[in-house]
This record gives C-alpha cells, sequence and structure tokens, in this order.
C-alpha cells in the first residue's frame, strides 16, 4: 500500500474493528497501516473478509498479525497438502 489507500484502510480497518465492538484509537491504526503496508489494499481487504468470514477466527478481535498469516499462507499455497492434510490422507489408505 501506499499513502494513497491510507484512508481506504482506515476505513475497512475501523469497520473490522467496530464487528467486534472495539474502536481502534489513531495510534493502532497508524501502526495497523505501516505493519500491512508491503501488502496491496486489495490482497489486505481480501484477507480482512476472508479473517472476517472464517467461522474459528472471525471470532476474535483482527490484528495484523492475523492478515499477514492469511496472507503468507495464502501466497505460499502450490495447491500441496499441508503437512497435517497428507498425514490424514496417508492414515486413511492403512484403515
Amino acid at each position: 500500500m501506499n499513502s494513497n489507500d491510507l484512508d481506504r484502510f482506515i476505513e475497512l480497518w475501523r469497520g473490522a474493528c467496530e464487528i467486534h465492538g472495539d474502536v481502534p484509537t489513531d495510534t493502532a491504526l497508524t501502526l495497523s497501516f505501516k505493519l500491512l503496508a508491503p501488502y496491496d489494499f486489495p490482497v489486505i481487504e481480501s484477507a480482512i473478509i476472508a479473517y472476517l468470514s472464517d467461522p474459528a477466527k472471525g471470532k476474535f478481535k483482527i490484528k495484523p498479525s492475523e492478515i499477514i498469516d492469511l496472507i503468507q499462507t495464502k501466497l505460499n499455497d502450490d495447491g500441496r497438502p499441508t503437512a497435517d492434510e497428507a498425514w490424514a490422507v496417508a492414515i486413511e489408505s492403512f484403515d
């Protein structure tokens, strides 16, 4: 992101926080923007929507580290199963 995305980001992040009854301070908004700045706004927006709609993760207040984790997971997804998924398939073959 760049400074042109700041207003859109603040609106999006503030809205995501308000879902959980939180009102972020200006300092929290600025820090969140700086932490997520290496990523493009559409990528961040997509990750925030994915986070909020996830039945397990969406129950908790949003944090930049959670969004970064979602983005990194998506960037590293090459279609192969994770180690846990591979073990589950392997174990089924023994039954």
